[in-house]
């Protein structure tokens, strides 16, 4: 777009009024306010010159756009129109849409009038992965005399296991603290994940419950997480699972139960 030259012809056009670039650096876009909502909230009416806008929507207003010069493509919804000289469409309240040209003078009216506060852009939503908090799972050395601790000491109910097994539950209200033995969580993980285990100070793990873990560990690795194990079957535990950790080396585990035939 050649800015100079829009704005020259735009204030040749509509003397005094304002004029506003989508960006100040290689806009895409320069509105003039011919008859701004400021006066009237019931509506407004502007004159934009697009070579491209972004995906938007308003909750309030509807708009028309009545091409001046040049032929628009209008992108509505799922649809799309091409506008030629004359032509014009009605663009709902909360549907979202967004134009290309090549300087093409669009007249835009709106109502109620367009504002700053019903303009929404479209943001590019990513993939969502639902996570229960379910345990925080410490990795003990001494079984015995941690579970202990956990139910005597700090006087926890165990809903599972007792100091001469290998895995032990407490209940704390809607998530557990869970024991087990640190080299038999060594022993499950391949080389990776054993190998940050044993490192010192990785003595706990938290514990996130999925839907379906193959899903969210490939959602995840295309956000660049690095898995030190993979999706895997464990049925000793009767759970699908696999492990990463986060920038500052803190073990996460997500998983799924398996399904009891």
């Amino acid at each position: 777009m050649n800015i100079n030259k829009v704005t020259d012809e735009l204030k040749e056009k509509y003397p005094g009024k304002k004029i506003v670039k989508n960006k100040e650096t290689n806009p895409t876009e320069v509105i003039c306010e011919i008859d701004p909502a400021e006066g009237h909230p019931r509506y407004s009416t502007a004159v934009a010159v697009i070579d491209r806008t972004e995906p938007h929507y308003h909750r309030q207003a509807a708009e028309i756009y009545y091409v001046l010069k040049g032929t628009l493509t209008l992108y509505k919804g799922e649809g799309k129109e091409v506008l030629k000289e004359g032509d014009f469409s009605v663009i709902k309240p909360e549907e979202h849409h967004a134009a290309e040209g090549n300087e093409t003078w669009v007249l835009v009216y709106s109502e109620p009038g367009w504002s700053v506060t019903d303009h929404f852009m479209v943001k590019e939503e990513k993939e969502q992965i639902e996570y229960s908090f379910t345990h925080v799972r410490l990795l003990v050395d001494r079984f015995p005399e941690c579970f202990r601790f956990y139910r005597d000491v700090l006087g926890l109910h165990a809903v599972w296991g007792d100091e001469h097994k290998d895995y032990a539950e407490f209940s704390t209200g809607a998530t557990m603290v869970s024991l087990f033995k640190k080299e038999l969580m060594e022993k499950s993980l391949d080389k990776g994940g054993a190998k940050l285990i044993a490192q010192k100070g990785n003595s706990a793990l938290l514990n996130l419950k999925v839907e379906d873990v193959d899903k969210a560990a490939g959602i995840l690795m295309d956000r660049k997480v690095t898995f030190v194990n993979g999706p895997a079957d464990f049925p000793k535990w009767g759970v699908r699972a696999a492990h990463f950790t986060d920038p500052s080396g803190n073990l996460i585990e997500i998983y799924q139960n398996l399904r009891q035939d």
